[in-house]
C-alpha cells in the first residue's frame, strides 16, 4: 500500500537523476569552470 505517492515519485526521480549524472560525469569535465577559457575584454 502506497501512503504517499508524491514522496515515492520524488525519491524515484532523485535516484534516476543521480544515476544519470554519476554515469555521465566523466563526459562533461569540459564544462567545469577551471576548464573554460577566460573572457577577453576587447
Amino acid at each position: 500500500l502506497i501512503t504517499n505517492c508524491y514522496a515515492l515519485k520524488r525519491n524515484l526521480f532523485n535516484d534516476v537523476i543521480r544515476s544519470f549524472v554519476m554515469e555521465n560525469l566523466a563526459d562533461y569535465n569540459y564544462l567545469l569552470p577551471a576548464n573554460l577559457l577566460p573572457s577577453v575584454n576587447a
